[in-house]
C-alpha cells in the first residue's frame, strides 16, 4: 500500500548512478533536469511523512522518514520533524517560523535596483543552505533523542555504501541536485508561492506563510 515511497529512493539511486558516470557540464545539467526533480519530490515526501500522514503510528512514520531521505545524503527526517512544528505553531510570526525569512534577511531581500534583484537570485539560488541554518539560528540545534540517534545512524551506514559505490562523483551530483532542488528550478516554485508575498495585499487575501514582499 506504501509502494510508492520505495520507488521514489530506487529512481533517486538509478538517477545517481546514471548521473555520476557523466562529468562537468553533462552531470550538472542531468542533475538539474532529473536530480533535481526527485530531490524535491524526497523534500515534499519527508513533509508529509513528518505529519504522520502515511501510518497510524508515529514510530513507523518516523522510521519511514528516514528511509526516504537517505538518497539525500543528510539526516533530516528527524530535525525536520522537529523545526517544522515551530513553523505551525508560529505560522508567519518572523524570527520565530523558520520557514520564512528573518528580518535581517529581509532587509537584504528589499535591497532596491539591481543589486536588490541579484540579492534575490543568490537567495533563491541558495534557499536550501539557508533552509537548513536558519531554523539553528532560531532555535537552536535539535534535542538528542532514539530516533535522532537511529537516524544518524542509519544515514552514516548508507553514505558509506554509497561513497563506496558510487564514489565522490555520486556525492557531486546528489549536492547539485539538491542545490537546484530547493532553489533555480521550476519544482522549487512552491517555495516561493507559499513562503513569499508579492505585495501587501496578498496578505490580505489568505496567503497565511508569507511576510516577505520582494518577488
Amino acid at each position: 500500500a506504501h509502494g510508492g515511497e520505495a520507488v521514489l529512493v530506487v529512481l533517486q539511486l538509478a538517477a545517481v548512478a546514471h548521473g555520476s558516470s557523466l562529468r562537468g557540464t553533462s552531470l550538472v545539467a542531468h542533475a538539474w533536469m532529473i536530480g533535481a526533480t526527485l530531490a524535491n519530490s524526497s523534500f515534499l515526501l519527508v513533509h508529509e511523512i513528518s505529519h504522520d500522514l502515511v501510518f497510524k503510528a508515529e514510530w513507523a512514520n518516523r522510521v519511514l522518514g528516514m528511509v526516504a531521505q537517505l538518497p539525500l545524503l543528510a539526516p533530516m527526517a528527524e530535525s525536520f520533524r522537529y523545526y517544522h512544528a515551530f513553523h505551525h505553531k508560529a505560522l508567519g510570526v518572523e524570527d520565530t517560523d523558520p520557514d520564512i525569512p528573518t528580518a535581517w534577511e529581509e532587509q537584504l531581500l528589499q535591497l532596491p535596483g539591481a543589486l536588490g534583484v541579484g540579492v534575490r537570485l543568490v537567495a533563491l539560488a541558495l534557499n536550501v543552505i539557508l533552509y537548513l541554518f536558519r531554523p539553528i539560528l532560531l532555535h537552536g540545534p535539535p534535542p538528542v533523542s532514539g530516533f535522532m540517534l537511529l537516524n544518524v545512524a542509519l544515514q552514516a551506514a548508507f553514505d558509506a555504501a554509497f561513497l563506496a559505490i558510487l564514489g565522490w562523483p555520486g556525492v557531486l551530483y546528489t549536492f547539485w541536485a539538491i542545490l537546484f532542488a530547493g532553489g533555480l528550478h521550476p519544482s522549487a516554485a512552491h517555495f516561493i508561492s507559499e513562503h513569499v508575498a508579492v505585495d501587501e495585499r496578498m496578505l490580505s487575501t489568505g496567503q497565511a506563510t508569507a511576510s516577505s514582499y520582494n518577488w
